[in-house]
């Protein structure tokens, strides 16, 4: 247990789950400020939410547009005019697949989009890595005086991919 100013314990998983809270929101910010940025450069077209239905397709493999609103718990009439957008834009195709003569509409990342996307995605998150989260695990483990805290940090420092 940590001591705080006013000699109150806090339990180290508290201060793990702040610190986590507090990387969150630094990584939200970097979001804004350089990730939106970078993905307009790849296509103009994209803002936050267009990111956030692409990043359901690569992260969360779905491939509907009710899927993508569940996962996203989004009105489905929004994410639907945004995916219609990204199918306008080229970022997006959508492909009709017949089973047991019904219609399913799959959609599926335009292959040049998509390989400039994950280029970006990964230099984003690997740097999101190496600035916030390690830093917050070596952090916790000094002020907890525990080696191998200290040591979790420098081994995901290695594995850094």
């Amino acid at each position: 247990m940590k001591k705080d100013y006013f000699n109150n314990e806090i339990s180290y998983s508290a201060l793990f789950m702040w610190k986590m809270e507090t990387m969150h929101l630094e990584s939200r910010k970097t979001f804004q400020e350089e990730f939106i940025v970078d993905a307009k450069n790849i296509n103009s077209r994209l803002n936050k939410n267009k990111i956030c239905i692409i990043n359901a397709m690569v992260f969360g493999e779905l491939i509907t547009k009710k899927s993508i609103s569940d996962y996203l718990k989004k009105d489905p009439g929004n994410i639907s005019r945004s995916v219609d957008e990204l199918i306008a834009s080229g970022v997006i195709r959508k492909n009709v697949l017949k089973v047991d003569g019904k219609e399913t509409k799959i959609l599926s990342l335009n292959k040049k989009f998509y390989s400039k996307y994950i280029e970006m995605i990964n230099k984003y998150f690997e740097r999101v890595y190496i600035k916030d989260f390690i830093p917050a695990i070596e952090e916790i483990g000094k002020q907890m005086k525990n080696k191998k805290v200290e040591g979790i940090a420098k081994t995901l420092r290695k594995i850094k991919k």
